[in-house]
């Protein structure tokens, strides 16, 4: 059960909680008509991983610290490893109820 919907930068009981992974690690997911899962987003240090590599995109490589670079690194393989995973999963649990 995920009370209140799973958003990746989702709070619950005050803890930092992942439900949007925890929910892909479910057989089953129960939720009331107003919950809604959010985007699978992954982080890097404390920015979206895909707001790394928009926001380098917009400047030379040679204007670009070496450790912006590390984080663009991490980010491209951050995304790289949901997309697989969430495939996975996809294709093993299938859809089954309404708007899956």
């Amino acid at each position: 059960m995920l009370p209140g919907g799973a958003t990746s930068a989702g709070f619950a009981a005050g803890l930092h909680v992942r439900r949007d992974l925890i929910a892909l690690a479910a057989n089953e997911i129960v939720m009331s008509g107003d919950d809604v899962l959010g985007p699978v987003d992954p982080q890097v240090d404390k920015y979206p991983a895909a707001s790394i590599l928009k926001a380098v995109a917009k400047k030379p490589v040679a204007e670009t610290d070496d450790n912006t670079l590390i984080l663009v690194d991490q980010a491209e393989k951050a995304l790289s490893q949901v997309r697989e995973s969430v495939s996975r999963v996809a294709g093993q649990q299938g859809p089954r109820g309404k708007g899956c």
